[in-house]
């Protein structure tokens, strides 16, 4: 038999609903620093296809939103300046 899990439950005081002009103003701020596959090729110097890829293996933070892929130039400096290894793994 599987043990019930405890359910939280909260009034209606407490819950934190933001306004519609706080929703507004976290899309906006949120749509200003995210950047495409494309710019963030172009601003690493590495390949749409490597940044995909880079987004898909979670290397480099990003969101994907329907079918098409969104990081910050933050997070493409991150990556760029981390130390990385690449070429032929060795033993």
């Amino acid at each position: 038999m599987h043990a019930k899990l405890p359910i939280a439950t909260l009034t209606t005081e407490e819950w934190i609903v933001p306004s519609q002009g706080e929703l507004e103003q976290f899309f906006a701020e949120l749509a200003s620093k995210l950047i495409s596959v494309q710019q963030a090729a172009d601003a690493s110097g590495f390949q749409p296809s490597h940044i995909r890829n880079l987004l898909v293996t979670q290397r480099l933070l990003g969101i994907k939103l329907g079918r098409d892929w969104w990081t910050t130039r933050d997070a493409v400096e991150m990556y760029v300046q981390s130390e990385r290894h690449p070429g032929p793994k060795t033993d």
